[in-house]
């Protein structure tokens, strides 16, 4: 006897995104689950940070993850509490890179849960534009958003640089 053919649904394949000038995303509720600090929240508001990895990718992170993180930590110090007074003469300074990474670290207030947690993306984090094309996908278990060209770059690299 021949076994019928199973069907298997995909669930957490990439999701494919179109939002307006706004930047609004609505967070699917099958990945809002999967997302361990989120599926266990009750509260309507919450803070949460987006860490730009790379430009146009995005990993969202919850606040106590950022505040306990040493290099993110210090990041969301400045954020919320401002500079602390110059520890350092005036001609010592940091390379552009890290003296930018505090642009890197973007709080984002979530609302939600219901229908699903939404969000939006801040205005320095993508270019200007009347309509933002994004992909939600998990990476090694964060969920993660990528501007639509960034994702298209990088899925068309060759294979064994991805395997």
């Amino acid at each position: 006897m021949v076994e019928p053919f199973l069907m298997v649904e995909p669930r957490f394949e990439p999701v494919f995104l179109e939002v307006g000038r706004d930047r609004r995303i609505t967070i699917p509720a099958a990945y809002a689950d999967q997302v361990d600090w989120l599926a266990h929240e009750s509260e309507k508001k919450l803070l949460a940070w987006l860490l730009m990895i790379a430009s146009g990718r995005f990993r969202l992170l919850p606040d106590s993850t950022v505040e306990h993180d040493p290099k993110l930590g210090r990041l969301r110090s400045i954020i919320i509490a401002g500079p602390a007074e110059p520890e350092v003469e005036a001609t010592v300074y940091e390379s552009n890179e890290r003296a930018a990474a505090i642009g890197r670290l973007m709080p984002v207030p979530l609302s939600g849960p219901h229908p699903s947690w939404r969000m939006v993306v801040p205005k320095h984090g993508v270019p200007d534009s009347e309509q933002y094309r994004f992909v939600l996908l998990f990476s090694l278990g964060y969920l993660e958003l990528w501007l639509l060209d960034v994702y298209t770059a990088a899925v068309k690299a060759p294979l064994d640089l991805a395997i």
